[in-house]
């Protein structure tokens, strides 16, 4: 791990310097598509450490999906799913209500590697249901519709699929 072990007695100011690494690291880990899932998986295990000894349950889950996400890139889609079910139970009420729709798309995300059509179905499509047009995070909705037009293709399903892609790239626009 990179710095979990050197968390235990240090100062305010370095655990704060921490927390800001953490932070700024999440926030590259959440949109990298380059990073290698290993290194990724690594990262995450190491800024998890530093939200659990702050008791951040909202920044924990985060770097859970992220690891949930890295697993299942690196081919160990049931371990993602049970990082990514653990990653769920630490959402409170003081979490921010976005990353509800994020679990979601993690979870359609696996369910795809899965091969598990109808629970991605049925995740997306109470997700898109509940969708707020006033989010303005479309890259997540784009994810869902995406996710969900793959799975109705793979079922043969081609005009739920041609309809889903179709919102997609009416929200690419």
């Amino acid at each position: 791990m990179f710095c979990s072990t050197a968390l235990f007695g240090q100062g305010s100011a370095e655990k704060e310097k921490n927390q800001l690494w953490a932070d700024s690291l999440l926030e590259i880990m959440r949109g990298s598509q380059s990073m290698g899932a290993s290194l990724k998986l690594e990262l995450a295990d190491s800024i998890y450490s530093i939200y659990k000894t702050k008791g951040d349950r909202c920044k924990m889950l985060e770097a859970r999906m992220v690891s949930a996400v890295a697993i299942n890139d690196l081919g160990q889609p049931d371990s993602a799913l049970s990082s990514l079910i653990q990653a769920e139970s630490m959402f409170t009420s003081t979490c921010d209500s976005m990353l509800l729709p994020r679990i979601a798309l993690n979870y359609s995300y696996i369910y795809l590697s899965l091969d598990e059509f109808s629970r991605l179905d049925s995740i997306c499509e109470k997700s898109l249901r509940e969708w707020n047009d006033k989010w303005s995070d479309k890259d997540l909705l784009m994810g869902i519709l995406n996710n969900l037009s793959i799975s109705k293709a793979y079922q043969g399903q081609f005009k739920e699929a041609d309809r889903a892609f179709r919102e997609l790239l009416k929200n690419a626009r």
